[in-house]
């Protein structure tokens, strides 16, 4: 399984293109500190407080 997930890498890398280096950069965006802190307050003012307190205890938790 080692070779084959390696295979795996090894071809994406060869797909390197701007664009694909443009879509991970915006994709490791939702990794960051910054994306949650937006997010929560987004979810509590603008859908609902109760959910909003879910969504921060399920991934803080």
């Amino acid at each position: 399984m080692y070779t084959f997930q390696l295979k795996i890498i090894e071809f994406i890398q060869l797909l390197r293109s701007p664009f694909l280096d443009e879509l991970f950069k915006f994709l490791n965006l939702f990794d960051t500190p910054i994306f949650y802190l937006i997010l929560f307050p987004m979810l509590w003012i603008g859908y609902s407080y109760r959910f909003g307190a879910k969504t921060f205890f399920i991934l803080m938790f």
